[in-house]
């Protein structure tokens, strides 16, 4: 299926999605979608071909014969309302919500299955601003480091008196059961809300401790790669959407794989341009 947030351009968005509704359904010509949309057939191409607009009750019918969710039609609605406009202030006030929208749904969140969990608790605010902890429930993951939680000295600048320590606070935040045979995790897979105020501290800490483990490692045991590069906000943006189908395609790899070593993943797509004190 189409990702609807992937266009700025209502028309070209039908376009595309009839191609594939034709393509995946053999018999759905343009002419039967026009019918069924109750659409005269010849005006429908001439809207796909960018020589006219739909009304909203057209656009609508369309977005029920293409199956999209109330969000979806919402959103193509106001990518209709937004080009048909005539009014100069209004078109600007439509692309601003246009692209908080776009900006909301190429968020990770949006893209992983992973649980948010909040600050909420003292134990979990702890535990955000303590990268190591994270590091350590990860590894709990693999059964030598669970069997043996001493193990995990030999991996990360620590004493084992700490780590004992961040175990105990993984039980409290709910993280963590011990048991006779070791450690269950409570939550497969988890994040820190991108809204919540300790997730850049967060991220910042986390990022130092990669950085530290990965200088530490040989060669042989870690792949970096960094580049600068100038572009449009157009292409940044279709960069980050290219990532985040990534994260979509690996997620149900990285979920089947055996838990046999713990691997660390990064990406940062930022501005060098931006002029903080322009004008």
């Amino acid at each position: 299926m189409l990702n609807v947030y992937d266009y700025q351009e209502y028309r070209k968005l039908l376009r595309d999605e009839a191609a594939r509704r034709k393509k995946e359904r053999p018999g759905w010509t343009l002419q039967r979608i026009a019918e069924k949309a109750e659409v005269q057939a010849p005006y429908l191409t001439n809207v796909l071909k960018e020589r006219a607009h739909l009304q909203s009750d057209q656009l609508y019918a369309l977005a029920q014969i293409f199956e999209w969710d109330e969000e979806q039609t919402d959103y193509a609605q106001m990518l209709l309302e937004q080009e048909r406009s005539g009014n100069l202030q209004r078109r600007k006030h439509l692309l601003e919500k246009l692209n908080r929208i776009r900006r909301e749904k190429m968020r990770t969140k949006a893209h992983l299955k992973a649980e948010l969990v909040e600050e909420g608790a003292p134990e979990n605010m702890r535990l955000f601003l303590n990268p190591f902890a994270f590091v350590v429930y990860s590894l709990l993951s693999v059964p030598r480091f669970n069997q043996d939680p001493r193990r995990i000295t030999r991996c990360l600048p620590v004493d084992f008196t700490q780590v004992q320590s961040w175990l105990k606070d993984l039980v409290r935040a709910g993280f963590l059961k011990a048991t006779a045979k070791g450690y269950e995790k409570q939550k497969k897979q988890f994040h820190v809300p991108a809204d919540s105020p300790l997730c850049e501290p967060h991220q910042t800490l986390l990022r130092q401790l990669m950085q530290q483990q990965i200088q530490s490692l040989p060669d042989g045991e870690k792949y970096a790669f960094k580049v600068n590069f100038s572009a449009d906000p157009e292409t940044r943006d279709q960069i980050q959407k290219e990532f985040l189908k990534f994260l979509k395609a690996v997620e149900p790899l990285v979920q089947t794989a055996p838990s046999e070593e713990v691997y660390g993943l990064s990406f940062e797509l930022f501005r060098w341009s931006y002029e903080k004190n322009g004008d």
